[in-house]
C-alpha cells in the first residue's frame, strides 16, 4: 500500500460514514487488504488495478464506496475517523 496522507484519513472517514457502523472496520480491513492488492499491481504493471486503483487507501475505497465529503465533522464522520485510525494503528502494530 501507498504512504498515507491526511486526504486517505478524510476521504476514508467520508467514505465509510455512510456504512453502518457494524460494518465500518471490516469494510476498512478489505480497503487496506485492496489498497496493497492495487499497489503491487501498479508496481509490476506500471498501471492502476482495474478494480481496485492505485494503491492508496483512498483510491481502494472509491471504487465501491461513494466518497461524501459533503458533510464532513459530524459524529459518524467523527465515528469513521476513529476507525480508520484505530485500524492503521492495529494494522502497524501488527506489522512490528
Amino acid at each position: 500500500m501507498r504512504p498515507i496522507h491526511l486526504s486517505d484519513l478524510h476521504y476514508a472517514a467520508c467514505a465509510l460514514k455512510n456504512e453502518p457502523e457494524i460494518t465500518r472496520p471490516a469494510t476498512l480491513q478489505s480497503a487496506l487488504a485492496n489498497a496493497d492488492t492495487a499497489d503491487r499491481y501498479r508496481k509490476r504493471l506500471r498501471r492502476a488495478h482495474p478494480d481496485y486503483g492505485t494503491g492508496t487507501l483512498t483510491s481502494a475505497l472509491a471504487q465501491h464506496h461513494p466518497i461524501d465529503d459533503t458533510t464532513p465533522h459530524t459524529t459518524a464522520y467523527l465515528q469513521s475517523m476513529l476507525v480508520v485510525i484505530t485500524g492503521l494503528l492495529t494494522r502497524a502494530a501488527a506489522k512490528h
